[in-house]
Formats: C-alpha cells, sequence, structure tokens
C-alpha cells in the first residue's frame, strides 16, 4: 500500500516501507479469520458448510454463484435460464460479478463451500486495505488510516451483510478506491487522478449498481461543492463511457416482465406496502446499542449497527482542527478546510437516507399528523432507477466511509505530541497505541453490543434422496413455503446438487407463475402452519404473490375445499414435472400427516422413501 503524500504524522511517525504495511495487512487477516471464527478454512472440518445464517438472500446468492459457473464451464445463456421458474423461466442477469470472479478459481480448485467462504472473507481484507488508503491519505497518518480500516473491514454492516449472504454488497473495494482517486484529484488537480476515478467508479457500478449509484450521487456533490474544474467533465466521461453498455444491458434485464429479479419500487412500497420499510430501512435507534429496548424493535441491527464509538470519534473528527497536517494548509477548493465539513456532511447525508422515506424510531412510523413524517429519501424514490433502491439502510455503507475518515483525523489530533512536550511518548508511538487501542475496542463493541450471528454455518448438502431420483424432467420440492422460515431457499440450493429444473425461483418471484395457479401448491401451503403466505399479505404483495395469498387463504376458510381436488398427476405432467418429493422434516408431525394423506389421495402412494422424504415418480 503507497503511503499518502503529504508529510504531516507520517513524517514524524516514521512508519514506512513495505513492513509496517505487510504487518498491518496480516492483522486485519487474522482479525477477520477470528472474528468470523473461520479456522476451519485451515483444516477439513466443515468442507461442505459456508460462513452464513439461513436468510433468503443466502441461498440466492449461493445458487447464482454455481449457476453461472456451470454456465462458464458448460455453456449456456448468461441472460436466461429455466433451471428455476420451470416451466417459464425468466431471464436473469447475476447481480455480483465481481465477487463471482474472485470466488471463481477457488471454486474450481476447491469446491463451492470453501470458494464462498474465503469470497466473503478476502472482500472483507479488502475492503480494510482500501479503506486504510483511503483515511491514510485524507488524515496523513498510516496509524490512524489502519484503525479506520479495521473498523470498516469488521464493520457490522459488512458482517451483517456476509453473514446474511448478500454478496454483491460486500464488492466496498472498487467504491472506495474511487473515493480515493477524487480525493488525489481534488488535491493534486491531476487528469491522470480524474481519469482513474471515473475508471474505478465505472468499476463500482458493474460490482454492484447500489454502490455505482452511491458513487455517482457521491460525485455528483463532489463535482458541484469540491472541484468546479474541467477534471470533473474527465471523471464522469470515463465513468459513463465505459459503464454505459454494460449499464444498458442490465437495465434492459430489469426492464424484461419476465425478469427474475424483479420488485416493487420505492414508490410501490410507500403507497402501497408502507409496513414493509421499517424491515428494509435502518432505524435509528439501532445507530449506537444505547437504547436496547428500542433497538430490540428495529429491523437489519446487524445491518445499520455504527456504534457509539465510532460515532463519538467522527464527531470529534469534525469539530478538531489539525492546524499541522499538509491538508491544512491546502485551500479548500482542494481538500484544505473544506475537508471537515465534507466527510461530516457525507456521514450525516447518508445516515439521513439510510432511514429511508419515512422516519421510524424502534420499529414504529414517526408521523406528523395523519402522515408518516417524510426524510430525505422521499425524493430519491420519484427519480428513474434510483428508485428502484428499494433498501435503503445500504446508505449504511457510505455513512461508515466517511465516519471512518473522520476517525482517523480525530486519533491523528488526539495523538499528536506538542513541540514544546520533551519527555513524552513520541508522536509514531502513541498513534500506534491509539489505533491498536480502537481495533480492539471496536472488536469488542462487535462481539457485545452488534447482535450479528457470527459463527454460524450453513450445510449445502442436500439430502440423500436428491441424488437418487429417476427421471429428467422438473423436480417438485414441497411444502411449498416461499416466505417465513424459507423452504425455496433450500429448494435452490439443493437444485445445485441434483441439476434439474425446480419451479421455485429467486427471492422476488418466489415460484412461477404456472405453479402459483396449480390448486395443488394453494392447498398444500394452507396445510402448513410454518407457511405465512396467507397471514401476510403485504409481504405476498411485495413478492408478487398477492393472488396465490388470497388462494391460500380461501382454502384456510373452508378446508372443504381441499377434499374437491382430484388426481393431479396428469397436470404435473403437462407442467414437465415427473418428480415430486415431500421433505416432511421441514414440517410440522401432525401437518406433514395430513398432507401426505392429500397426496397420497391425488398422485397415490409415494414410490420412494429416503429417512424423512418421500418420493412420487410420476409417469405418463
Amino acid at each position: 500500500m503507497p503511503a499518502p503524500s503529504g508529510h504531516g504524522s507520517i513524517a514524524e511517525n516514521r512508519i514506512r516501507g513495505p513492513l509496517p504495511v505487510a504487518a498491518g495487512l496480516f492483522l486485519y487477516a487474522l482479525a477477520i479469520i477470528l472474528t468470523t471464527g473461520s479456522w476451519d478454512l485451515l483444516t477439513s472440518n466443515g468442507a461442505d458448510q459456508i460462513i452464513g445464517m439461513p436468510t433468503r438472500d443466502i441461498f440466492d446468492h449461493v445458487w447464482l454463484q454455481h449457476w453461472l459457473t456451470q454456465v462458464l464451464v458448460h455453456g449456456g445463456s448468461w441472460f436466461e435460464t429455466a433451471r428455476i421458474g420451470w416451466p417459464e423461466g425468466g431471464s436473469i442477469i447475476h447481480p455480483d460479478p465481481l465477487g463471482f470472479l474472485l470466488r471463481l478459481p477457488f471454486a474450481l480448485l476447491l469446491g463451492q463451500a470453501r470458494a464462498w467462504d474465503i469470497m466473503l472473507l478476502l472482500q472483507l481484507w479488502l475492503a480494510a486495505a482500501s479503506m486504510w488508503l483511503l483515511a491514510s491519505y485524507v488524515s496523513s497518518s498510516l496509524s490512524a488510516g489502519w484503525a479506520a480500516g479495521m473498523v470498516l473491514g469488521l464493520s457490522p454492516y459488512l458482517l451483517g451483510q456476509s453473514m446474511a449472504g448478500e454478496t454483491e454488497t460486500l464488492s466496498v473495494f472498487p467504491l472506495v478506491l474511487a473515493i480515493y482517486a477524487l480525493e488525489r484529484t481534488t488535491r493534486e488537480s491531476n487528469r491522470r487522478w480524474a481519469i482513474a476515478a471515473g475508471a474505478l467508479g465505472a468499476l463500482t457500478a458493474l460490482a454492484s449498481w447500489y454502490h455505482g449509484a452511491f458513487w455517482a450521487i457521491y460525485a455528483l456533490a463532489w463535482a458541484l461543492l469540491r472541484c468546479r474544474s474541467r477534471l470533473a467533465i474527465w471523471v464522469g466521461v470515463t465513468a459513463l463511457g465505459l459503464v454505459a453498455a454494460p449499464a444498458g444491458l442490465y437495465a434492459t434485464a430489469l426492464a424484461d416482465p419476465a425478469n427474475l429479479f424483479r420488485g416493487p419500487d420505492m414508490l410501490t412500497y410507500m403507497s402501497e406496502i408502507p409496513q414493509k420499510l421499517t424491515a428494509i430501512s435502518a432505524d435509528p435507534a439501532g445507530w449506537t446499542g444505547l437504547f436496547p429496548e428500542l433497538t430490540e424493535r428495529a429491523g437489519h441491527i446487524h445491518s445499520q449497527y455504527l456504534g457509539a464509538l465510532l460515532l463519538l470519534m467522527a464527531v470529534f473528527g469534525a469539530l478538531l482542527k489539525d492546524t499541522n497536517s499538509d491538508a491544512a494548509s491546502l485551500p479548500p477548493s482542494r481538500g484544505g478546510g473544506a475537508s471537515r465539513s465534507w466527510w461530516a456532511g457525507v456521514t450525516i447525508f447518508s445516515m439521513l437516507l439510510s432511514i429511508g422515506p419515512f422516519l421510524h424510531i424502534g420499529g414504529n412510523v414517526v408521523e406528523l399528523g395523519d402522515s408518516p413524517l417524510p426524510m430525505p429519501y422521499t425524493l430519491l424514490a420519484h427519480i428513474p432507477l434510483l428508485g428502484l433502491m428499494r433498501i435503503p439502510h445500504r446508505w449504511i455503507l457510505l455513512a461508515d466511509i466517511g465516519a471512518c475518515v473522520l476517525l482517523a483525523r480525530c486519533l491523528v489530533v488526539l495523538t499528536r505530541t506538542p513541540s514544546n512536550s520533551p519527555g513524552t511518548l513520541p508522536t509514531a508511538g502513541r498513534g500506534l497505541l491509539a489505533a491498536l487501542a480502537v481495533a480492539l475496542i471496536h472488536v469488542a463493541d462487535i462481539q457485545l453490543f452488534a447482535g450479528i450471528p457470527l459463527g454460524q454455518r450453513i450445510s449445502l448438502e442436500p439430502p440423500e434422496i436428491m441424488g437418487q431420483l429417476p427421471g429428467k424432467g422438473a423436480v417438485l420440492d414441497l411444502p411449498p413455503r416461499l416466505f417465513g422460515d424459507d423452504a425455496r431457499g433450500r429448494y435452490l440450493l439443493w437444485q445445485t446438487a441434483h441439476g434439474r429444473p425446480i419451479p421455485y425461483s429467486l427471492l422476488m418471484t418466489g415460484i412461477s407463475r404456472s405453479l402459483a395457479s396449480e390448486p395443488l401448491i394453494a392447498a398444500l401451503a394452507s396445510m402448513d402452519r410454518r407457511d405465512p403466505i396467507s397471514r401476510d399479505p403485504a409481504e405476498a404483495l411485495q413478492m408478487d404473490r398477492g393472488t396465490l395469498s388470497a388462494t391460500v387463504a380461501a382454502y384456510k376458510a373452508d378446508p372443504s375445499l381441499v377434499n374437491k381436488l382430484g388426481d393431479r398427476e396428469s397436470a404435473l405432467l403437462a407442467l414437465g414435472i415427473d418428480s415430486v418429493v415431500l421433505h416432511r422434516q421441514l414440517l410440522e408431525d401432525h401437518d406433514a400427516a395430513n398432507i401426505l394423506q392429500l397426496l397420497t389421495r391425488v398422485l397415490g402412494l409415494p414410490d420412494q422413501q429416503v429417512g424423512e422424504d418421500l418420493a412420487w415418480h410420476l409417469e405418463p
């Protein structure tokens, strides 16, 4: 990692050369492995398990990584599939190309599970390293920048996203490097850095379109408030030139009605399902952990937690002046006096956007009169493309980046040795000790207050029966539970083992329209007390399955409708399904018995049993 230009405290600290950098990067890796409990990567244990908790997103992303690997190795379309969402299938585009490329060589050499874990850990490490570079440059202190890198790399946001399996949100280092290049452009007025900033901005957008939107808004504010020169044109032209074609392809895929990622935009949430906003937006009660009763009711605790330590040091970093650094001697137009207020503004603005369109505290929407109190995100919701950003809490990432820069500035000011204080510990020692202390306190903070379920693992091993099914048609796994204790996601995971098409799809579509219209599916869902689809019509509407929810509710209201179902074997065969598997371990015993009775009546006796799993082999 190159040392930041300038003299400031790096010159005073005399922390230079490759050895301190190598040691710092090693400590990042060690801290990440220890915090995530990933020592089994070095052993043969857990070879079929991955880091994460059984959320709906993690199953989608494991399937997506496997699917694109199969396309690359064996051929096939990169933009549509019928392996899921059978029989219609749909258009698809991988949301995490950078994570896929990082994972690919390990997947080919070490297998799917090991590759997944390495990809996650590598993304966290790269986030820390890039933050070190940015914070060191802004603060002119290698040790202070190192502490900032540790705080971002092990931020509750990134750790929470890694446990949830939303891998595209971990592609952070291009965003941080793009911001770093803008900072170099500001201070050095160099065209090469402007072009680099544009190129890195394009890479950011390709890695995660959310992060690309973050960078675009950041870069626009930078051009208007800090740059105000022709260099901004170089940044914009480079970024647009590199990202235009891929962005057009991505936009075309999202606009396709058959796209498997399609979900409601923010305006739909605001007008039709506002109650779901508290689950996808940051709750201010969860920022610090100082209000445990409110925090317990706040959604996405693991993702929105910033911590009292980081916020307190960010406040001091914004308020304290550093008159001795090189940056302080620069004019405001080149990042001098304006630097503190800029990073404070980035942090506060991002925190406000993370709240979403309406203010809510402790899970309760705050009202002004008879209407929810609007927040700045409401403006973004009305802008084309930006209105598709339906997960506001992801803005916590940019707030984390801004706060980490301010933390580095705070450390520099607090640890600087006055020139008239002989006998005190030199600035180098004070800065290093302070950085280590901040890192240790941050790790303790994560363990004590962040509420992140670290150390959890998910098995990728499918039930034994999935490898023994005859036939070549589609497989219908049961029960058809799309929400709650998500069986759908597990069926995606098991599809990677048997390789045959399944009617279940990604989270936002759930199941194909043909199967959603099949009476047997609604009848079975009505008999599964763990299936919330009829109890949560807002969730069903969010996933475009409102009609299925209403049908399930009708079956629950009149159970005699189930008895009117006739033979369904021919109907399933007409849909290309020749294997039906009932996973009784996913059901309560009473529900499993009732569902088995119904299936025996409409499909006949099961043809195969392995453990708790029963299979029907359908034949014309």
